[in-house]
């Protein structure tokens, strides 16, 4: 395991990075909370400086809780606007559900960060990633 340590709260980074990634999946699944699940790892990236692999992984979980953020006002928005009968039932489902796959894949994908940090590696998701690191400066 790695034993570096990470500038929240001086955890061990794989920690740091457990708590960066499942935090704001636990606080996603809270009904209406679920909307600012974001903060959790934009805080997370403010505050680290030592640990690349926690500002990666807060990075990786911006990106998903905004992703779930916005799937998640579109099913709203799709279900308070389109009110549809009959023939318009079937549009307005299928696209409630596409918008909670793609929910449901941002949390698979969520876990996938939080048990790859555990174990101090980054869980690289195709273009966001490499976006991030980029962004951060950081070649872990």
């Amino acid at each position: 395991m790695n034993t570096r340590k990470s500038d929240l709260f001086d955890l061990d980074e794989n920690i740091a990075a457990l708590l960066v990634a499942v935090v704001p999946l636990a606080v996603s699944m809270i009904g209406f909370v679920s909307y600012v699940a974001w903060v959790v790892p934009l805080v997370a990236l403010l505050m680290e400086k030592r640990s690349g692999l926690v500002r990666i992984t807060a990075g990786q979980m911006l990106a998903l809780t905004v992703a779930m953020t916005v799937c998640a006002a579109c099913r709203g928005i799709v279900n308070a606007v389109w009110d549809g009968d009959g023939l318009f039932f079937i549009p307005r489902m299928l696209m409630g559900m596409s918008f909670s796959l793609a929910q449901v894949a941002c949390l698979v994908l969520g876990i996938l960060v939080a048990y790859h940090g555990y174990h101090g590696r980054v869980f690289e998701i195709p273009t966001v990633t490499a976006w991030i690191k980029k962004q951060i400066h950081t070649d872990e």
